[in-house]
């Protein structure tokens, strides 16, 4: 059985290490995503928020059953952000090239152009 999106996050996380970095693709149109507003607002013209996670910068990266939380910079500007796993379009751990996206939200994922190909999960057989 494939990883779920808390399973392949964890795992691509501890797979980057202290040096690599991990990319989230996220909805922005999720209502329960703690992000900047600007910063929303921006990735609504694309239909995908890219967010990379990275522990080589000490910042605790906390996987929880509803999603990810972390104190992210903006503008040199750290705060909270929250992004639950609903929001999550896709996972890449970037030095790996590991990916996945989930099939039910294929369509809002296709906005973003990753260096290699998708590999797809059905989303009828994961859990978030």
């Amino acid at each position: 059985m494939l990883p779920n999106k808390q399973q392949f996050f964890a795992m691509s996380l501890e797979q980057a290490g202290e040096v690599g970095t991990v990319m989230a693709l996220v909805d922005p149109r999720n209502a329960d995503l703690d992000m900047p507003g600007d910063v929303i607002a921006a990735a609504l013209t694309t239909g995908v928020l890219v967010v990379r996670y990275s522990l080589r910068f000490g910042v605790p990266v906390d996987v929880q059953h509803d999603g990810v939380h972390c104190r992210l910079s903006f503008a040199g500007r750290p705060r909270p952000t929250f992004v639950p796993w609903t929001a999550l379009l896709g996972i890449v751990e970037e030095s790996t090239g590991a990916q996945l996206v989930w099939r039910q939200e294929e369509n809002a994922a296709q906005a973003v152009k990753p260096r290699h190909g998708l590999r797809l999960v059905n989303s009828d057989t994961e859990t978030n």
